[in-house]
């Protein structure tokens, strides 16, 4: 997820992950078993693997872990979570957070965990 400069790294990015990220990987695509059990570690991943944002281009503002000690998903229950939100769309062009651009119903506590996220 973070050693880009390691030859297999490159190979795996460059094979498999042109167009999505790991954690957006169609599982049903055909690829080799070291593709295929790297795949299927994701759910582990989700769960123990915290994202630190940087631009956010790359992160699900919803379904990945980058604030708070959950996903966004796991703290707002029954919230509708579908659209492809990414915490890039909440992040303005002088590198501050866009608060008025999340949806309205997150909880404030979670505005505050995100708030204190330096963005470099």
């Amino acid at each position: 997820l973070s050693d880009k400069s390691s030859h297999w790294t490159a190979v795996l990015l460059g094979k498999y992950l042109q167009r999505e990220s790991l954690m957006d990987w169609p599982s049903k695509r055909l690829a080799s078993h070291t593709w295929r059990s790297i795949i299927q570690t994701r759910d582990l991943l989700k769960k123990c693997v915290k994202w630190s944002v940087s631009n956010g281009k790359n992160i699900s503002f919803w379904n990945e872990w980058w604030s708070g000690e959950t996903t966004i998903t796991t703290q707002c229950p029954g919230a509708h979570t579908a659209n492809c939100l990414k915490v890039a769309d909440i992040i303005n062009e002088d590198r501050s957070w866009n608060l008025d651009s999340i949806p309205k119903f997150i909880p404030q506590s979670i505005l505050l965990d995100m708030s204190q996220i330096h963005l470099p």
